[in-house]
């Protein structure tokens, strides 16, 4: 066996250790860059998510400007709950209130059903079930769509409703 070939043997390992140590450090570098880049890109959706759609609250107990009150049914006794606006920029601008109304779940179905007829909306979805109670609505309609949800309080002479009316973008 010649020195050089003794010399090269003892370095050996030495230099194994020493490409693990920089395949370690270099692992460990891309596994933090790719941390760093998935939190800063998760920020970024956040930040971005909350700035897409403005949402504007009415104040404590009123309606939300434009949010058409007839759908109230002209009840004197109406509570709102809440009411508040989203606008979606070109896609439209939903308006929705929930509030509480004196009627018989059917008697409020049928008002409502009649309402959207009468406004030349499409009904695609009428839903009552008057053991629970709850009744739904959706109504199509050229320019704005409309969701509306009743479900009776435990007095069944209460509705929780809630309506959320979508003005459709251009």
């Amino acid at each position: 066996m010649y020195p050089f070939q003794k010399i090269h043997r003892a370095e050996q390992p030495n230099i194994n250790e020493k490409k693990n140590a920089q395949t370690r450090v270099r692992i460990f570098g891309f596994v933090l860059l790719v941390i760093i880049l998935a939190g800063l890109t998760y920020i970024q959706r956040v930040n971005h998510r909350k700035n897409i759609f403005k949402r504007t609250e009415s104040l404590s107990g009123t309606l939300i400007s434009g949010f058409p009150e007839e759908l109230l049914l002209g009840a004197k006794d109406v509570k709102i709950l809440q009411s508040y606006s989203i606008d979606y920029g070109k896609g439209g601008k939903q308006y929705t209130t929930e509030f509480t109304l004196k009627y018989d779940i059917g008697v409020a179905d049928l008002k409502y059903q009649r309402y959207l007829k009468d406004n030349r909306y499409y009904i695609s979805n009428n839903f009552v079930d008057d053991k629970k109670p709850i009744a739904s609505l959706y109504g199509r309609g050229v320019q704005a769509d409309m969701n509306i949800v009743l479900t009776g309080l435990s007095d069944n002479k209460t509705l929780d409703v809630i309506i959320s009316y979508l003005v459709k973008g251009k």
